[in-house]
């Protein structure tokens, strides 16, 4: 099935009587013919990726071989963990601390998921991270949440672009803005 658009999205949860994203696990789970399982289990894979690549931006930040990123992130979470208020309130700031030591783990090539390109690969584990810490949310809704990234996703790619090639930087971190927008909807009980 195309996902062409966010009522195709909206019409799948409804029939299964589900989220976009436990809709979207249905729908792969039957394009690939295998199990929901396995692909709930692809999805945590991906999860654990992203949150290793968050880690290790963190923990261990290094330079790009051009010397113009690295070690952002890093900065960034410190300042939050300090007294000083911040504009955004700390949850927003350590999400975007979170997204540039992602960025920074691809500008150094390390291991990163392109969602949905590694222009923005930040942007998503990001807020996802965020979102699991406050909340404490399991892996396992985390990796619903992605397939809900992943119908917006296509719903984007469909209708514009998700390539900066084609649509700038706007396209790739407009597009991961949108499916991460939509995750954190489903996670935190909106309908869809």
């Amino acid at each position: 099935m195309v996902i062409g658009s966010v009522e195709t999205l909206i019409q799948l949860a409804h029939e299964n009587n589900s989220t976009i994203g436990q809709a979207m696990i249905k729908e792969e789970a039957a394009l690939k013919q295998i199990s929901e399982e396995a692909v709930l289990d692809q999805m945590k894979y991906n999860w654990q990726v992203m949150k290793e690549s968050i880690h290790t931006g963190i923990t261990n930040p290094q330079k790009s071989k051009g010397g113009l990123i690295g070690g952002e992130g890093r900065r960034l979470y410190d300042y939050c963990q300090g007294e000083k208020p911040l504009l955004c309130g700390n949850h927003v700031m350590e999400a975007v601390s979170y997204a540039l030591a992602v960025a920074e783990v691809n500008a150094t090539m390390g291991r990163i998921v392109a969602c949905p390109t590694a222009g923005s690969c930040g942007i998503v584990p990001g807020v996802l991270k965020k979102l699991q810490e406050m909340d404490n949310l399991s892996d396992e809704q985390i990796a619903t949440a992605l397939m809900t990234c992943a119908g917006i996703g296509m719903v984007i790619a469909h209708r514009a672009s998700v390539s900066g090639a084609v649509g700038g930087c706007q396209a790739e971190c407009g597009a991961a803005s949108a499916m991460a927008a939509a995750a954190a909807v489903e996670l935190l009980g909106g309908t869809p």
